[in-house]
């Protein structure tokens, strides 16, 4: 008799491990391989300004790196479009009978297109996207253009994250708002 329950015991264990092993085909949204990996590249850039042009391109290349979808040589291609750089002043003050900006947005705005293989042709395109960062103005005109400067490049890196995520089918805005927000 206790033979046979040592041989049920036993054979429970083997079928509840095997089934264990199996699973039911349950995954993670958010985990385990990328559906698809791409390899960036700059497209047209229609700005004067390089080094937005360049932080648009590092910062899809740094989102499609944290997604785990960074390709190479044979992988289908990002082509990030820069199209331009908007700026618009938040606030208005008077300082000596002369009117400045108190607070500034910038926006940097752009496409993402993927292309498959020898086509040319885009297999995907993200449609226009943009990104913003909003500043306060400093009073000093030296420190201002800094501040401009940094403020294009932080608007130009998460325009490229924004765009890496749209292509990989992440529930991405267009414009800054609701969403994720790389």
């Amino acid at each position: 008799m206790r033979s046979i329950v040592l041989a049920l015991v036993s054979l429970v264990a083997l079928v509840t491990f095997a089934l264990d092993c199996v699973g039911c085909g349950y995954h993670a949204v958010y985990g385990g391989e990328a559906r698809e990996r791409l390899r960036p590249s700059l497209g047209t850039v229609t700005i004067s300004d390089a080094v937005a042009a360049d932080e648009v391109l590092a910062g899809a290349r740094e989102a499609l790196a944290r997604e785990g979808a960074l390709g190479g040589a044979g992988d289908p291609k990002l082509v990030l479009e820069v199209t331009r750089i908007d700026e618009t002043a938040d606030s208005i003050s008077a300082q000596g009978g002369v009117a400045s900006a108190r607070g500034l947005t910038v926006a940097v705005v752009g496409r993402g297109l993927v292309q498959d293989g020898a086509q040319p042709n885009a297999t995907r395109d993200t449609g226009d996207m943009r990104a913003t960062v909003t500043r306060a103005t400093p009073g000093d005109v030296r420190a201002d253009a800094f501040a401009h400067d940094d403020a294009v490049r932080a608007a130009a890196h998460r325009l490229g994250r924004k765009i890496a995520l749209r292509a990989l089918g992440e529930p991405v805005t267009s414009e800054d708002g609701e969403g994720r927000l790389p």
